[in-house]
């Protein structure tokens, strides 16, 4: 159930990225193959987006291509990414004012610091992410194998 949940959401997210695509490519006048080409896609991608053989359809842009997109589109990334996968404008600006707070934070305790102290700070900051995978590990029962990579 859950599947046929995400199956039509990502079918509704795929048919409002093509309506809005389009209205972008008449707006904009750009040309189909010239937007595939802007997306590092084969030319003839976005016109099996936006008309799909009845046998296979063609995967949303990612991310990377649509960032690519935005320029000859004339419109924001995020207003891209909103269109094709529904993040919201307002979630991403969150999102970003969350990281920004944690960085800006870190970057003030840090910013007296010597080269040698950062160093120090940063080798504390492997070895309790190591101590964490190892009880992550113990916890869930394996035990980690010889050669495997601990998050550092």
């Amino acid at each position: 159930m859950a599947d046929e949940t995400r199956r039509s959401r990502n079918d509704g997210n795929i048919r409002h990225f093509r309506d809005y695509l389009r209205q972008r490519l008449k707006e904009t006048g750009a040309p189909m193959r010239a937007l595939s080409i802007a997306m590092g896609r084969d030319p003839s991608y976005v016109a099996q987006l936006l008309d799909p053989p009845s046998d296979r359809s063609r995967a949303l842009p990612s991310p990377d291509e649509l960032r690519l997109a935005a320029p000859l589109l004339k419109v924001p990334l995020v207003e891209l990414l909103e269109h094709a996968y529904g993040i919201s404008r307002a979630e991403l600006e969150a999102e970003l004012n969350t990281m920004a707070a944690h960085t800006g934070a870190c970057a003030d305790e840090l910013s007296d610091l010597t080269t040698a102290e950062r160093e120090e700070v940063l080798n504390f900051v492997a070895y309790v992410k190591s101590k964490r995978e190892m009880r992550r590990r113990s916890v869930s029962g394996r035990q980690p194998a010889e050669g495997d990579e601990m998050d550092a």
